[in-house]
C-alpha cells in the first residue's frame, strides 16, 4: 500500500511540476515584470542632475504618453524606491565596473521594489538606460537630444513589453540599423568623429552621396528642424580611463528612431567617436 501511495505521489508531481515551472517561468521574465508599467505611476525624479532638470521636466510634460506620470525630488524618491506601486525616471551619473569614479550621465528607468523579495514582481529592476552627456562636461547636445531621449524610453518600454528579445537587449535592442533609413541623409557632427581618423579618409567618405560632415551647429539645427535625416550623437567620458566606454548613436530627426547604437571600449585617446571602419559602414549603406 504505501509502495502504491509513493507511486501516485510522483505521478502528481510530474503532472503537477511543468505548469509549476511554467509559471515561475513566466513571473522571472522581464516581459512579464513589465507588463504592469502603463497600469502604475512613473516618478520622474528631478534633482539628480539639476542642470538638466529643467529640460526632463519640459520634455516629459510635452511627450510622455504611455503612463500616468508625477515629478518628485531625489529625497521623495528615496523613501519611495521600494515600493512596486511605482516605476522611476531618473537622471544619475554612472561608472563602469573599471572606472574609479563616474563618467557618463544616464537617463535611466527603473522598477519600484526591494533588491531581494520572495515574490520577484516585487523586486526592483533596473529597466533600460540612456546615455546623454559626459559627467562633468559644459552641457550642451543634450538639450537638443532630450525629447529623442524621452522618445527612446517610452519606444523601448512599448516594445520590452510585447517582445522579451527586446527587453533583454538593452536600448540597442530597439535599433532599426542602417539599412531601413538609407535614404536618408547622415549629418555626422565633427566632433562625433575619431581622432585618429586622417583627413585622407574623411575626404573619401564624405565624397559619398548623403553624407554630411557639419559641425555642430548645422548637425543640431538640422535635428531640432525635424530633416528628413539622421544626426550622429556620441557621448564619452571627459578624462577617459581603463574601463571607460563611448556610446555612438544615430538618431532619425522626424521620428525619433534609434537608427545605430554602438557601445565600445576606449582602447586608447584617440578611440573616442565613429572610427573609419563605421563611417565607411554608414556612407555604403546609404543609396
Amino acid at each position: 500500500m504505501k509502495r502504491i501511495i509513493q507511486i501516485i505521489s510522483i505521478l502528481v508531481l510530474m503532472v503537477l511540476a511543468p505548469a509549476s515551472l511554467s509559471a515561475q517561468g513566466q513571473i522571472h521574465t522581464k516581459k512579464y515584470r513589465l507588463s504592469d508599467f502603463t497600469a502604475k505611476t512613473t516618478k520622474v525624479v528631478l534633482g539628480g542632475v539639476p542642470m538638466i532638470d529643467d529640460a526632463i521636466r519640459e520634455e516629459v510634460q510635452s511627450r510622455w504618453r504611455l503612463s500616468p506620470y508625477e515629478f518628485c525630488t531625489v529625497e521623495q524618491y528615496e523613501k519611495i524606491k521600494e515600493s512596486s506601486q511605482y516605476y522611476f525616471l531618473i537622471c544619475s551619473k554612472g561608472r563602469s565596473k573599471k572606472e574609479s569614479e563616474p563618467s557618463i550621465v544616464m537617463l535611466s528607468m527603473v522598477k519600484g521594489g526591494k533588491a531581494e523579495s520572495a515574490d520577484p514582481t516585487k523586486e526592483s529592476m533596473d529597466v533600460v538606460s540612456v546615455p546623454i552627456a559626459a559627467s562633468g562636461s559644459d552641457y550642451g547636445r543634450e538639450f537638443t537630444f532630450m525629447p529623442a531621449m524621452i522618445d527612446l524610453i517610452q519606444s523601448y518600454m512599448e516594445r520590452a513589453m510585447a517582445s522579451e528579445k527586446v527587453g533583454m537587449s538593452g536600448i540597442g535592442g530597439i535599433s532599426i540599423g542602417l539599412g531601413k533609413a538609407s535614404r536618408k541623409t547622415v549629418y555626422i557632427y565633427d566632433g562625433d568623429i575619431a581622432q585618429d581618423v586622417s583627413a585622407e579618409q574623411r575626404e573619401k567618405i564624405f565624397m559619398k552621396e548623403k553624407m554630411v560632415l557639419a559641425d555642430e551647429d548645422a548637425a543640431d539645427e538640422a535635428f531640432c528642424a525635424g530633416q528628413d535625416a539622421v544626426v550622429s550623437y556620441i557621448v564619452a567620458p571627459v578624462s577617459p580611463e581603463k574601463g571607460s566606454y563611448c556610446y555612438k548613436m544615430l538618431i532619425d530627426a522626424q521620428t525619433h528612431e534609434l537608427v545605430y547604437f554602438e557601445r565600445s571600449a576606449i582602447k586608447e585617446s584617440g578611440s573616442t567617436g565613429f572610427s573609419a571602419a563605421e563611417l565607411k559602414k554608414i556612407a555604403n549603406s546609404r543609396k
